[in-house]
């Protein structure tokens, strides 16, 4: 897994892509890349929660990716998983994240 960085790449993602919500507070956005590679960016602004709340949730996503890069079916991929405000990510948990992830890797293919 490699990690999406510089802004031009989440323009272009922003641009010419496909989004699917995952639930009320998250989103992701993907399309294909000519690398071959599954690239993978996060988007969480300050209205998320503060900065703990926000690295956590950062820290489970790379976890998830990390762990998922085996699957051959996201290779060739770049991803932008898009957090917004909501008074439920304060409950929130590794297994909900990871769940939602799921359903969208399951639809994917």
């Amino acid at each position: 897994m490699v990690t999406l960085k510089s802004r031009k790449d989440f323009l272009s993602l922003r641009k010419n892509s496909r989004k699917n919500f995952l639930n009320d507070y998250s989103m992701v956005v993907y399309k294909p890349n000519q690398k071959g590679e599954l690239r993978v960016g996060w988007t969480l602004s300050a209205k998320v929660g503060k900065a703990n709340t926000r690295n956590k949730i950062k820290r489970w996503l790379r976890y998830y990716f990390r762990n998922l890069e085996n699957q051959d079916s996201m290779q060739g991929y770049d991803l932008n998983v898009i957090f917004r405000k909501s008074d439920k990510i304060k409950e929130l948990n590794y297994q909900e994240v990871k769940n939602s992830l799921d359903k969208f890797t399951q639809n994917f293919r």
